[in-house]
């Protein structure tokens, strides 16, 4: 069981040290330091008005950041699909 926790530690760490991940946080901290894109996504929630939205959709930081959170979503799907491939492994299929 210890092995198999140390193992599970590395992934994590390694998926931490990818690129990806690297470019998707770098660009999600470049989000949040940026205060008046920040205040308008609130008044967006507040008002629900479709032309502050088109301005934050339309924004280049964030189409840059959506598109990271994208890849780093797919990273996701590929280590689920591997995993599950794992651990069917070994059971009988009926």
């Amino acid at each position: 069981m210890n092995e198999l926790i140390e193992k599970t530690e590395k992934l994590k760490v390694s998926i931490d040290k990818a690129d990806v991940v690297k470019e998707y946080k770098k660009s999600k901290e470049k989000i949040e330091r940026n205060k008046e894109f920040i205040s308008k996504i609130e008044l967006y929630k507040e008002s629900d008005n479709k032309k502050i939205k088109e301005e934050i959709i339309n924004n280049k930081e964030y189409r840059d950041y959506k598109k990271k959170e994208t890849d780093v979503n797919l990273l996701i799907l590929e280590i689920n699909h591997e995993l599950k491939k794992i651990s069917n492994k070994g059971k009988c299929i009926k």
